[in-house]
């Protein structure tokens, strides 16, 4: 299982490569996702990488190496592409809801506060819809006995 001080050394050696590379890709933020898995899950705020909303939920996946001796799942992304995602994304956005913030910064303040926000919009829908099936039921039930009760008299 990756420890916080890996997942911090992985995410400085990004900042260096981003900051050093011709690109120039400054990383905004960054968030340590499913802490208690024996893989590496990492999320990357990006501002200059383009707006990806049909796979920026998806994972680059590195294998273990002498370097992080863990399977590594990156998400990155801007912070638009993946705001959306974590709305359209049950598993991502709880994940981001419970990450822990490596690079502490507005970007993953934003990113976490959307993620909580979906998360309990998703909740809201599954009771919303978990009562009204409830409903549905009862209705059904109450239907079914009246007409039993009437024809018996």
């Amino acid at each position: 299982m990756p420890t916080r001080d890996e997942m911090m050394r992985k995410v400085n050696e990004h900042l260096i490569l981003g900051s050093e590379s011709l690109a120039n890709e400054p990383m905004t933020g960054a968030l340590w996702l499913r802490q208690k898995s024996p893989e590496a899950w990492l999320v990357e705020i990006m501002p200059r990488l383009p707006d990806d909303f049909k796979t920026a939920y998806k994972p680059l996946t590195w294998k273990p190496d002498r370097c992080l001796p863990y399977r590594l799942h990156l998400i990155a992304g801007n912070l638009k592409s993946l705001k959306r995602a974590v709305w359209g994304h049950r598993t991502l956005a709880r994940d981001v809801a419970r990450a822990e913030t490596l690079m502490d910064t507005k970007d993953s303040r934003t990113l976490v506060r959307e993620a909580i926000a979906a998360v309990r919009e998703c909740q809201r829908s599954d009771d919303s819809h978990q009562t009204n099936t409830v409903k549905k039921r009862l209705r059904f039930t109450a239907t079914r006995h009246h007409t039993r009760f009437s024809s018996q008299i």
